[in-house]
């Protein structure tokens, strides 16, 4: 029994070190920039302890707010609801109108402020494509005669193109299809 604790404390350290860091990197940002876009901010735990860091970002973020990194930490890409931007703070490729529809034609109208949410959204890594990631999403939708409800969809962004700077292949899609 002594041996098997012995071995249990002797390797535990280095499997805590071995513990990837996807959640190394955040984004946000809200206000507006007199040059365009928003100001925003990265808060990078692997360079400056999650100080901000300042910079210009595409769109806001309104409550919704994700973001992952690869497993040194360094930032692949974030989502505010409306657009996935890949680390170069740009908007990836078939990455916007997230979320479109009736209720946002109606109520939001536009992205740059990201999609408005209670912290609804998540990005899992794909278990069969180790460079593809889920976004799980929450879209409000109109319904005129009843109140509007949420309906859950998933977004995938595929790391390995746009030169590894990913892109998205699938968005908008109902996660439980035949749910409404």
């Amino acid at each position: 029994m002594y041996r098997i604790l012995l071995s249990i404390l002797l390797t535990f350290p280095f499997l805590a070190n071995a513990q990837v860091k996807g959640d190394y990197v955040w984004v946000g940002g809200y206000q507006t920039n007199p040059e365009g876009g928003q100001n925003g901010y990265t808060m990078d735990f692997n360079r400056n302890k999650g100080e901000p860091a300042f910079i210009k970002i595409p769109q806001g973020f309104a409550r919704n707010n994700a973001s992952i990194c690869d497993e040194n930490g360094y930032l692949m890409f974030y989502f505010n609801g409306c657009a996935v931007m890949n680390r170069f703070h740009h908007v990836m490729p078939n990455g916007d109108s997230i979320n479109a529809g009736a209720w946002f034609d109606l109520y939001w109208q536009d992205c740059k402020y990201g999609y408005p949410g209670f912290q609804d959204v998540l990005i899992l890594p794909d278990p069969g494509n180790s460079k593809g990631y889920y976004i799980l999403h929450s879209k409000n939708l109109y319904f005129p005669q009843i109140k509007d409800s949420m309906q859950l969809n998933y977004t995938y962004v595929d790391m390995n193109l746009d030169n590894g700077n990913g892109a998205v292949t699938l968005k908008n899609k109902p996660f439980y299809p035949n749910f409404f």
